[in-house]
């Protein structure tokens, strides 16, 4: 029962079945849906030219701020919050503080990159934990918020890890203690 032979009949009921199935034509569809297609014309291809007017210049983009902007500035704010409460700030005033803000609003990022040269501790997690601990104590009553900030450390660690910058792009984001870089 394989030979093709004996599947002529079966081939002529089925051919009759399908001659009796009203199909539509393509070029039926709605009219307000577009199809996008290409247009192939032996080995041509007609493409929509793009006109200079849809073409937007560089200059007109919108610029993008580096991310490390983004850490500085929240870095800058919480050291700003912190300054009259520490003993030992890092910055030497609120004035240097608002220079460095401005700076990096204005994309420059050089006067702090040497200031954090001349004081190398400011590149270290340590230093800036004890910092933030070292407010939170003073500030806080509450012995809760100090151990809820322990625990915020531990688990983002290995996000920030040695980057002072990267630490401070994670506090700002946290709902907890956001508001240190406020």
């Amino acid at each position: 029962d394989t030979d093709a032979s004996s599947l002529e009949h079966v081939q002529e009921a089925n051919g009759e079945r399908v001659s009796s199935v009203d199909v539509s034509p393509v070029n039926s569809l709605n009219k307000d849906k577009d199809i996008n297609t290409k247009r192939v014309t032996k080995g041509e291809t007609k493409q929509q030219s793009v006109s200079h007017k849809s073409v937007i210049s560089l200059d007109k983009l919108p610029k993008r701020i580096p991310a490390k902007y983004h850490y500085y500035k929240k870095l800058l704010q919480a050291s700003k919050r912190m300054h009259s409460v520490l003993d030992d700030a890092p910055f030497d005033s609120l004035e240097m503080i608002d220079k460095f803000l401005i700076q990096l609003k204005n994309d420059d990022d050089s006067s702090i990159l040497k200031f954090f040269e001349t004081k190398p501790e400011l590149k270290t997690i340590k230093y800036w934990t004890e910092l933030i601990n070292n407010y939170l104590k003073r500030t806080e009553s509450d012995p809760e918020v100090i151990e809820g900030f322990s625990k915020f450390l531990t688990y983002r660690e290995p996000k920030y890890g040695q980057s002072p910058l990267k630490l401070f792009g994670y506090i700002a984001s946290d709902n907890n203690f956001g508001y240190l870089c406020e």
